[in-house]
């Protein structure tokens, strides 16, 4: 991510397709709004089909910022400028549930591999069928 100073206020740009970063490999960032000024190719249907042809506990794991990220990516957009407006802070009042981390991380693992394999994102799809396994 990088960071322009624009009219004293710090605007960030977040890098969509990152393929070996930590943990999304397309994602579109940070985001309330986002306003896009130019007319653009937004191909939607296509990464819905995938999501609805999934299982529903997996299509249910795939944040909506990992679709429209793939969207955008599609569209040649390469970063998304997001400037801080609020900061989310948890307050606790749930009570917290029994998890199982192994479990969580296999079930996103399965889930962004069918996305990523369906949508023909090869290098992030491997990368997550190896996560299932380990």
């Amino acid at each position: 991510m990088r960071v322009e100073r624009r009219d004293g206020v710090d605007v960030y740009f977040w890098k969509l397709k990152a393929m070996w970063s930590r943990y999304m490999q397309a994602f579109v960032g940070p985001k309330l709004a986002i306003r896009i000024k130019r007319r653009i190719p937004l191909e939607v249907k296509p990464v819905l089909d995938v999501i609805e042809s999934m299982d529903p506990l997996l299509a249910s794991l795939v944040a909506d910022e990992t679709t429209l990220g793939v969207v955008y990516d599609r569209a040649g957009i390469e970063e998304v400028p997001f400037v801080v407006a609020c900061v989310h802070n948890p307050h606790g009042s749930y009570p917290k549930a029994p998890e199982d981390r192994a479990l969580r991380r296999k079930l996103y693992a399965k889930a962004l591999f069918t996305l990523f394999r369906k949508l023909g994102y090869w290098p992030p799809a491997l990368r997550y069928l190896v996560t299932i396994w380990l």
